[in-house]
């Protein structure tokens, strides 16, 4: 219920924000060619004291129009209501209401300014107090992405007044990462960001969003938090994400949990467990013969989703060819692999003879092997010893499948020499609970292990050539996922520690190396 509550509460902030950005009206953060202001012709001029108007001029170094100034129009506090109307070169704030006295207000002028031919916008602060006095302390803090860890540019920065829940600034963060909101009074705040993708102001449930460690900060004197704020994608709604069809029959299922123990239902009817393979978690690949089909309702059901999703295809689609590929990369077997094929279809049998695997290296016919299957994928077990390349021939009709017999095929695969990779004995002894490592190279993942208990030697084997980099999660509940924080319970997403460093790995060749972060 406290979860509840604070998701609420969250929300109702975001919803007062939803007209606020930071900015300056002197110089602050805009497009160079966007219209700019003419700081000695504003009316009163920026950071009046004593102001007791009900109306503001700025005028502009070009023409301009507005751009939704409803909405990206607004004062904080938000005490008024301000309209707005152009005349020539000079925009015209005006509101009602009457102000509070001794109180510092920043109207934001969110991207309302806009260039009349490129349509650049403009972001402006103006800033002016009731009393005699502005308001002068700072909160600055840095907001950087929990996954990469690399600074989070353009990310918005709320701070709300912990007891009326009015919002006090609005920021949103440079290139570094960094924003600093300014003329703020003592007082205790809360503290929220999140990445506006649309621009609506508004956090959205696909956008990234992060807290602080402590969101309830209290200033009295200008401040820096040093602990960055880290910003995640929320975890979606439970629920099928995707369904895709992919002929002659075969749907690949994804969802936004884990439905390892779902129960899966077609057209009303459940499927037998033989009829489909789990590819992760939250992934599945389910075999069906759809001949008498041209609509399939899946229904998901299980602890964490309960969803139904309906998809058409045609006979086009149907009647795709039933093809054997080898699924190993780049048709290389590694020393602890065996030789994989995959059909696009359920594989019921398969006819050996009706396959010829051939040692290129002098020819031979190679007969001592086993075969087996399972749901979609055909593995050979061999003798692998001297080697290089097989030649494996599959005449038509080879793999019976729920859709047919399959096509013939011709495929070279090559067996790779253990000399052939590197290894590396990872230091993980820094780390007292379960992690996952991630072995990164060009960018993307190329292998996850899960290590439960962290020891000073750990060898990762079978390594091909190349420059490597690492990612660590620190796994604390062992469930060899990376979670993502939760805003309702006030969770921060699991630390990952990146180390951008290459690490160059070389054929035949061990790398030690130890996997320590900089605090």
């Amino acid at each position: 219920m406290a979860g509840f509550r604070y998701l609420i509460f969250f929300l109702l902030c975001l919803l007062i924000a939803s007209c606020a950005q930071v900015g300056s009206i002197s110089g602050g953060t805009r497009d160079v060619s966007a219209p700019g202001p003419i700081d000695d012709q504003v009316l009163p001029k920026n950071e009046s004291v004593n102001f007791n108007g009900k109306s503001v001029e700025i005028p502009f170094d070009e023409f301009f129009k507005l751009n939704d100034p409803t909405q990206n129009i607004v004062i904080v506090p938000p005490h008024a209501n301000v309209g707005a109307a152009v005349k020539r070169k000079t925009l015209q704030l005006s509101w009602e209401e009457d102000l509070q006295p001794n109180t510092t207000y920043a109207i934001f002028l969110n991207n309302a300014v806009r260039d009349i031919s490129e349509g650049n916008d403009s972001i402006f602060q103006y800033v002016f107090s009731t009393g005699n006095y502005l308001d002068s302390l700072t909160y600055s803090i840095s907001v950087v992405d929990a996954w990469t860890g690399k600074a989070a540019s353009k990310c918005l920065l709320a701070l709300f007044d912990e007891k009326t829940n009015d919002l006090r600034s609005f920021g949103e963060t440079n290139s570094d990462g960094i924003v600093t909101l300014n003329y703020l009074p003592p007082g205790t705040y809360r503290v929220s960001s999140f990445y506006d993708e649309n621009g609506d102001l508004t956090l959205q449930p696909h956008e990234k969003v992060g807290f602080p460690v402590n969101p309830i900060v209290t200033i009295d004197k200008s401040t820096k938090d040093t602990i960055p704020i880290r910003v995640f994608l929320p975890e979606r709604a439970p629920k099928i994400r995707t369904v895709t069809f992919s002929g002659p029959g075969s749907f690949l299922i994804g969802a936004t949990r884990d439905i390892s123990d779902a129960a899966i239902f077609l057209n009303n009817s459940a499927v037998d467990s033989s009829q489909y393979k789990f590819i992760s978690p939250d992934s599945l690949q389910l075999f069906v013969d759809v001949s008498e089909l041209n609509l399939a309702e899946i229904i998901i059901r299980s602890n964490n989703i309960n969803d139904t999703v309906s998809t058409r295809f045609t006979d086009a689609r149907k009647n795709h060819p039933i093809e054997l590929r080898c699924t190993n990369p780049y048709n290389q077997v590694a020393p602890s692999e065996s030789a994989q094929f995959k059909l696009n279809d359920l594989i019921l049998s398969v006819d050996t003879s009706l396959i010829e695997v051939k040692n290129l290296k002098d020819s031979t016919i190679i007969h001592n092997y086993i075969v087996s299957f399972y749901r979609n994928e055909l593995t050979f077990y061999l003798d692998k010893q001297d080697v290089a390349i097989l030649s494996f021939s599959f005449n038509e009709g080879a793999v019976r499948s729920l859709s047919g017999s399959s096509l013939p095929l011709l495929s070279n695969v090559t067996f790779k020499a253990e000399r052939s990779y590197g290894s590396l004995l990872l230091n993980l002894e820094y780390y007292t609970s379960p992690i996952l490592v991630h072995l990164e190279k060009g960018g993307n993942t190329f292998r996850i292990e899960h290590v439960a208990v962290p020891t000073k030697e750990y060898i990762l084997s079978e390594i091909p050539p190349g420059d490597y980099t690492f990612r660590v999660v620190r796994d604390l509940n062992n469930n060899k996922v990376w979670d993502v924080g939760s805003v309702s319970l006030g969770v921060q997403p699991e630390v990952v520690d990146t180390y951008s460093k290459q690490t160059k790995i070389r054929a035949n060749w061990e790398v030690a190396l130890s996997l320590i972060p900089i605090d």
